[in-house]
């Protein structure tokens, strides 16, 4: 009974979903936490909850898993308790408490390991931690886990897509840009069939993103301002930060620096909304390039050093050592040699370890940069074609002519099965006019008969009445004649008397 009363809870929250928005989801939520049944309903409605306000709130996301890790105490609601555990994860993540995000993945792991049974647990925990690790820079950490959730998700169904989503991004950061936008086309094609719409705001946004690195800025604005007005229409503020920097990075390339600005500040705005810092270092970093370029190096020393502040502060050792490597560009560019060759060395051996090939082609650039400076023109040279090497793998001309023979691949597809269910529609309609000529003719016969049998009924009718009254007159007829005979017999025999009595 109480499985039917969960799953009644379940179909009446997904049909308020669909009619009245996330608003009134939170509200019919809230009105079943309010109940304390202290149930797998109440359960699923704090998950639910904690989900809503991952992208909105992450104050109000961590309190609503908090509640499920304190109720849920009993061995038939681990599941609800490992998705709290992984939530809390991604909430710790965003607001830059890693060493609670370490404790919560060791929490989780725990559970997978007293459920080797369970593959849905087990899946969770791959997602939440492949995640943590791609979000902290760790990219070679994070594959293994989302290459194992592809093999453990075998249907083709919103999960499935956000593997392939979230294995794309991870591609980006390690610049397989070829295998980046493989993953996004399929995760795309699966959230148009299931009508995933957030999820497809994410893929049009990732897929802006491999564009951004390619250097195909208009490519990557149209996909990008794509994700940014779904994002808006769907209410995800989280989304809104991260489309809103990735569009103005677009206009910083395009050295459209007043645009720029005004979307780095509506990201860090509501970043700061929302409790994102992370979010807010990084966008301050982006500005802080954005003024390098433009060659006011002032401002771009000012948000650098404010963004490194505070990566420092949340812990992030990628984000920092991203920022101190653009802050050495800007030495190098100055021609001072204040940064030590260690420290080069160190910032190239964190991107080797973590996989990420764009920064290390980058790194290579400032070392051939710093030994030039140093007269060192052998290693210069030597980092120099390393760099260019690396390029050329990541950006070169066969990666862009594959990546755009992808996407016409997949506009391709989905043009011939827009074609395809446009034939099924014809044929449905021909099929439908068939169907609606048969009837009308079938009626028409079947009126035509009508008006036959009826014609026939009538005509019997009047036959049977004709015959009726003519067997009324053959007896009036006879009885007629009966009379006639006996009035003649009476009459013949009265005259037989008489003659007789005359006679006499």
């Amino acid at each position: 009974m109480q499985k039917f009363v969960r799953w009644v809870v379940i179909l009446i929250l997904a049909s308020t979903k669909v009619c009245y928005g996330q608003t009134n989801v939170i509200d019919s939520l809230q009105r079943i936490v309010a109940l304390q049944r202290n149930d797998t309903t109440e359960l699923h409605a704090l998950l639910g909850l904690t989900n809503e306000f991952l992208r909105r709130d992450l104050k109000q996301s961590k309190k609503f898993a908090l509640q499920v890790v304190s109720l849920a105490d009993t061995p038939q609601e681990v599941r609800w308790l490992a998705s709290a555990y992984n939530y809390l994860i991604t909430v710790y993540l965003q607001s830059g408490g890693l060493d609670s995000a370490y404790y919560y993945i060791q929490a989780s792991e725990k559970v997978v390991k007293e459920n080797p049974a369970n593959s849905r647990i087990k899946f969770n925990y791959n997602q939440a931690v492949s995640l943590f690790y791609k979000n902290i820079g760790e990219y070679k950490k994070a594959l293994p886990y989302m290459l194992e959730n592809l093999e453990i998700w075998k249907m083709e169904d919103e999960n499935k897509a956000g593997q392939l989503l979230n294995l794309g991004n991870l591609y980006i950061n390690m610049g397989e840009f070829k295998k980046a936008a493989e993953s996004h086309l399929q995760s795309l094609r699966l959230f148009e069939l299931i009508g995933g719409t957030r999820g497809q705001s994410y893929c049009l946004h990732s897929l802006g993103k491999t564009f951004l690195e390619l250097k195909r800025y208009s490519d990557a604005r149209s996909y990008l301002e794509r994700s940014l007005k779904l994002k808006k229409e769907l209410g995800d503020k989280r989304g809104l930060v991260t489309s809103s920097s990735a569009l103005a990075d677009v206009y910083t390339n395009e050295r459209q620096y007043k645009l720029a600005k005004e979307y780095y500040e509506t990201a860090i705005k509501v970043a700061q909304e929302i409790n994102m810092p992370i979010e807010v270092s990084r966008s301050q970093h982006q500005m802080g390039v954005m003024y390098k370029q433009m060659g006011d190096l002032e401002r771009a020393v000012e948000n650098l050093n404010q963004s490194l502040k505070l990566a420092q502060a949340l812990k992030d050792s990628s984000l920092s050592k991203q920022i101190e490597s653009t802050l050495v560009g800007i030495d190098l560019e100055n021609q001072k040699a204040k940064t030590t060759e260690s420290f080069l060395l160190s910032n190239l051996n964190t991107t080797i370890r973590t996989g990420d090939r764009q920064r290390q082609a980058n790194e290579y650039s400032k070392l051939s940069d710093y030994y030039a400076l140093k007269r060192e023109y052998e290693k210069a040279f030597d980092y120099l074609k390393k760099y260019t090497e690396l390029t050329d793998s990541v950006q070169g001309s066969l990666v862009l002519i594959s990546l755009k023979e992808l996407e016409e691949k997949y506009k391709t597809e989905k043009k011939e099965k827009e074609i395809a269910l446009l034939k099924k529609d014809q044929e449905l309609q021909t099929l439908a006019l068939s169907r609606q000529r048969v009837i009308i003719t079938l009626g028409i016969i079947g009126f035509i008969s009508v008006l036959i049998i009826a014609g026939l009924l009538i005509n019997r009718y009047r036959v049977m009445n004709r015959t009726k009254r003519l067997l009324e007159i053959e007896k009036v007829r006879n009885s007629i004649a009966r009379d006639l005979h006996d009035d003649m017999g009476s009459a013949l025999s009265s005259i037989n008397i008489l003659s007789q009595v005359a006679l006499v």
